[in-house]
């Protein structure tokens, strides 16, 4: 049989085994939190860059057609 003292310093790391597990599963999901909006904003972006990027090519383009064409 267990002393009391065994006893209570099973309890103590019980119970410090589940603040760090709660502390890491929080810290965890801030962090997963944060990459999804990170992503979400990057995915947000990304049509209007594309547009931005895609405009001067497209100017560009056109004048090569058209100085080939003449």
């Amino acid at each position: 049989m267990m002393s009391y003292i065994s006893k209570q310093l099973t309890n103590q790391i019980n119970l410090r085994i589940i603040i760090l597990t709660k502390y890491l599963l929080e810290t965890v999901d801030v962090e997963i939190k944060t990459d999804r909006a990170l992503s979400e904003s990057r995915s947000c972006c990304e049509p209007t860059e594309r547009r931005l990027l895609n405009g001067p090519r497209r100017a560009r383009s056109k004048a090569l057609a058209e100085y080939f064409a003449t």
